[in-house]
């Protein structure tokens, strides 16, 4: 049995160490990398978004236009993109429009195209990095370190950094993972399916938690069944804005029912909807692993305003927690005032009755050190 059930949360800081945007840096960072190719899927995708972002905000057709100097972009950085997600999807479900360009049936195309920019953009951001050594540091250092361990490892990034690295070591013959939530198919690097809640091998296997949706799932619309493609970011591969669909694959095709499988994950929204069937289980199992838990790392997470359910299950969660010795450990690059506000944020929120460690070096830091 298990002595000591440990959860890892990783936050967008986790992933910042590999050149992954924060949340409030997508929308600059994208722009400039559509602005570098205004012809290519992104700079499309963009070129709607932009108008509606210089209707909402005033900025006098600069976005639409790509602007003529990238200092002017500086503005996207105040602009929350938790904001603008809410906004089109409050309108999409008043049925109400901002003008007669941006109809209700208008902003959904803007929705699934900025859903689109998210994914290109972590994309481009991340090329390179797809077998992380610092997220292997991580999971050696600090996971696998405890085998007796219950470990459970929570990712609220898109990017599938932790997901390869658990992988690399499962197919190594050095650990054993599993993911939360039953998958109808997984499909391996080299095309082949493996059909059905395929569970890798291992005693004692790491559970991985990705509540928010990955960029190597897909949904089935029809039977609400997701496919994950093991090392593949499958979401960039085949879905293209201004609908012109997937690209012929048979792979992209539902093995139950024969329809085209779509993108699933979670944007970043104050109106987040976890209704699908996946969704529920991950949540539960979420809930349960901190209800259970021992130990709690913060890596590079913050606890935003707009993570709603996530701040009700921490506390649903820890109001069951009876476990008088459990240990808060926060791990956060320490660089501003706004960073130490993080610190008394995570405190404030999880109470005065844990033990809480502080670390300020950031996930990098913490990583390559090897746990005493």
């Amino acid at each position: 049995m298990p002595h000591e059930t440990r959860v890892f949360i990783l936050g967008a800081g986790a992933s910042k160490t590999e050149n992954a945007p924060l949340t409030w840096e997508f929308l600059y960072e994208s722009f400039l990398l559509a602005k570098q190719a205004p012809q290519h899927p992104l700079g499309k995708a963009w070129k709607k978004l932009g108008k509606l972002l210089d209707l909402l905000y005033g900025t006098h057709s600069f976005f639409a236009s790509f602007g003529g100097h990238n200092r002017y972009a500086e503005q996207l950085k105040t602009i929350n993109l938790e904001e603008v997600f809410t906004l089109i999807e409050t309108a999409i479900q008043r049925k109400e429009g901002f003008s007669s360009e941006f109809t209700p049936k208008t902003l959904e195309q803007v929705r699934e195209n900025l859903i689109f920019i998210i994914g290109k953009t972590l994309s481009e951001k991340l090329q390179g990095a797809g077998h992380s050594n610092k997220h292997l540091s991580f999971v050696r250092n600090h996971v696998e370190s405890d085998s007796q361990a219950k470990n459970v490892i929570v990712s609220f990034n898109y990017d599938i950094l932790i997901d390869n690295v658990l992988e690399d070591e499962r197919t190594n013959g050095k650990g054993s993972y599993v993911y939360g939530g039953a998958f109808g198919n997984y499909v391996d690097p080299d095309g082949s399916r493996s059909l059905g809640p395929y569970l890798f091998e291992g005693e004692n296997p790491i559970l991985l938690l990705k509540p928010h949706g990955s960029l190597n799932w897909l949904l089935c619309p029809t039977c609400g069944e997701v496919t994950c493609f093991l090392y593949r970011k499958i979401f960039d591969s085949i879905y293209e804005p201004h609908g012109r669909g997937f690209h012929n694959n048979p792979l992209l095709t539902c093995t139950r029912d024969n329809t085209r499988l779509t993108q699933t994950i979670i944007p970043p929204t104050f109106q987040k909807d976890f209704s699908q069937r996946i969704y529920q289980d991950i949540w539960n199992l979420f809930r349960d692993s901190v209800t259970d838990a021992d130990h709690i790392f913060l890596l590079g997470y913050s606890l935003p305003e707009a993570d709603l359910q996530t701040r009700y299950s921490l506390k649903h969660a820890l109001a069951r927690n009876r476990k008088r010795s459990l240990k808060v450990t926060i791990v956060n690059k320490v660089e501003q005032r706004h960073d130490q506000d993080v610190y008394a944020r995570l405190k404030s929120f999880f109470g005065s009755r844990y033990k809480y460690e502080e670390v300020n070096g950031g996930f990098e830091e913490f990583a390559l050190e090897a746990e005493t």
